[in-house]
């Protein structure tokens, strides 16, 4: 007991080894839960290292508020519904179909009334790269799964759209039918499908078709030469409008109804093929049955 002036207890700061044992009092780890580290350490090993997991692990248990379900365990991105190597979305497309043109000519917005059945106003943001979306259909007694990917519009993003458009079945190419200048950006597009995807299904698209309907003077593409372009490439012509739906639905239906049918002639050719290699045969055997 220490005694200051006028009888009153006053012991000051603890002294140096007071200090030390309140410091090892606090490293002390709680009743029952083992040392990991430091001295003594080597005679717990992995054991005490399961204990003390087990110990943490049940604090956590017992802090967490009712109701609420545990952390669920990890997953690799192969083993999540819909997230296996090689799919997207988890669904089999069977049509790859690229959307392309100048920027600002409407690709995404085209894209959201035809898989949303929606327009979105402005302000718009450019694509970065692409976007992808599916969207299943039904084109006679076929089912049919359109795997559309809306490529970004900027010049400076162009060699990344080429990687987009490879081994695509069909291109949407678009224009604003208010602007001269994204025609001619189109056709640049044309040539680059021409170039390197030669059995490429290509559609001219033009684009804000609600605007002429309000002024027929903003025009800036004439519809017979679009037309004559489009017989030259041997491209379908849709004139559309995301705002109203005009001609929307109508374009993505052509593309699946011409795949269906391209899919039914190669099938029927190749039946064919088949039939006429394995006839030289069928006569030979004939021949060499009618000798005997």
């Amino acid at each position: 007991m220490c005694v200051g002036a006028g009888g009153f207890l006053d012991c000051g700061s603890p002294g140096p080894r007071a200090q030390s044992a309140r410091r090892q009092a606090e490293r002390r780890p709680p009743a029952g839960v083992p040392r990991t580290h430091g001295a003594g350490a080597g005679t717990v090993g992995r054991a005490g290292a399961d204990a003390l997991r087990r110990a943490v692990s049940g604090a956590g248990e017992a802090s967490r508020p009712p109701g609420r379900p545990s952390r669920a365990p990890f997953r690799p991105a192969a083993d999540l519904p819909g997230l296996g190597p090689g799919s997207m979305s988890g669904q089999r497309v069977d049509v790859k179909v690229v959307m392309l043109g100048k920027e600002y000519v409407g690709k995404t917005s085209l894209v959201e009334r035809y898989v949303h059945d929606r327009f979105l106003v402005g302000p718009y943001q450019n694509t970065i790269g692409a976007a992808f979306v599916a969207k299943v259909m039904s084109v006679g007694d076929r089912t049919v799964t359109l795997g559309i990917w809306d490529t970004a519009g900027s010049e400076r993003y162009e060699a990344m759209s080429r990687i987009y458009y490879r081994g695509a079945k069909a291109a949407i190419v678009c224009y604003d039918l208010t602007d001269s200048s994204s025609f001619e950006r189109a056709k640049f597009w044309v040539k680059e499908l021409q170039r390197s995807e030669e059995s490429c299904q290509i559609y001219l698209c033009g684009t804000k078709s609600d605007l002429l309907e309000e002024d027929r003077r903003l025009r800036r593409v004439d519809f017979h030469d679009v037309q004559d372009y489009a017989d030259d490439i041997k491209a379908q012509l849709f004139e559309t409008s995301s705002k109203t739906g005009q001609s929307v639905d109508e374009l993505f239906q052509k593309v699946a109804e011409d795949y269906v049918s391209v899919a039914a002639f190669q099938l029927m050719t190749g039946e064919v093929c088949s039939q006429t290699l394995a006839l030289p045969f069928l006569l030979s055997s004939l021949i060499m049955v009618i000798q005997c």
